[in-house]
């Protein structure tokens, strides 16, 4: 059985705690798909939560995707500070 898993994480700490989790859950199973769906300024911070470039992250775990929702619809402002 495959399944997938997809999240909407912006803005710290959702967003490191989501890579966290799809990492530890990719390194369980090889049945797993993901995706993090986040915010470009939360990508900015992307090497300080992971340790790597998006490059080295995508070879390491190429079953965790990552979008923003600023791809999603382009015309959609997202309010992204929510603090």
């Amino acid at each position: 059985m495959k399944y997938f898993h997809t999240t909407l994480a912006i803005n710290e700490p959702y967003f490191k705690n989501s890579l966290d989790f799809f990492i530890s859950l990719h390194e369980k199973t090889e049945h797993g798909y993901y995706n993090i769906t986040t915010s470009n300024d939360d990508l900015n911070n992307f090497f300080d939560n992971t340790g790597l470039t998006i490059e080295e992250f995508k070879e390491k775990y190429p079953k965790i995707l990552i979008t923003t929702v600023e791809d999603l619809n382009p015309r959609f402002k997202f309010p992204l500070d929510l603090t």
